[in-house]
């Protein structure tokens, strides 16, 4: 399978790791840095670009799906993205749309759309930690609506014992190396189990060649 890691810094891998996108052809830094190096890691038979761009937003994600993942024909795009638009006071509401608006445009172009929560925040208030969760609730919903492959990181990036902290990080926004493999081994193993269920094959068709 050929897939796009696409959204912000989480998808970039900062910051250890610029993204080829930030940093062309072929990124920098730490290569270790980015989950795209561990879900390969953990299936070498998957080919996984890295397209992300630090400080983006959904709506600019949107703006260059085609350029950085339509282009790339890809069978599955991972989208990850929403926590800088909450920072920016977007509010849920607008990160949804968002989302949405990404997933229809994954839809049209015959590639499988991949939902993947918000991770945690240390330190997020307890209005900016609700719309984290509110945006999370969606997410998971559209996903199983969709029936599309869904890994929830809130859960897995969750610090044990302490309700909405960062584990495997460094300034508890961002993973370290140790948080990176866990999320690309959560999302391998995710959209592996999501390849065994029956019909998949036919969600990575164009819509005009689906029974």
């Amino acid at each position: 399978m050929r897939m796009v890691g696409f959204g912000d810094s989480i998808t970039a891998g900062f910051p250890g790791f610029r993204s080829p996108v930030e940093s062309p052809p072929y990124g920098a830094g730490d290569e270790q840095s980015q989950y795209a190096y561990w879900m390969m890691r953990r299936r070498p038979d998957w080919r996984v670009l890295n397209r992300g761009l630090s400080g983006e937003r959904t709506d600019e994600m949107l703006r260059r799906f085609d350029r950085d993942v339509a282009s790339a024909r890809p069978d599955l795009v991972i989208v990850l993205g929403g926590i800088n638009d909450l920072v920016q006071a977007v509010g849920p509401a607008g990160v949804i749309t968002q989302l949405d608006a990404l997933y229809a445009r994954a839809d049209e172009a015959g590639i499988v759309a991949a939902g993947v929560t918000l991770l945690p925040l240390t330190g997020a208030t307890d209005r900016f930690a609700s719309w984290i969760g509110d945006v999370n609730a969606w997410i998971l919903e559209a996903c199983r609506r969709g029936a599309r492959p869904c890994c929830d990181l809130f859960r897995i990036m969750s610090e044990p014992g302490i309700p909405g902290a960062l584990r495997d990080s460094d300034d508890g926004v961002h993973p370290n190396v140790g948080g990176y493999r866990r999320i690309g081994e959560a999302l391998a193993d995710a959209i592996g189990e999501w390849q065994e269920r029956p019909g998949a094959a036919a969600r990575r068709m164009p819509k005009e060649q689906r029974a």
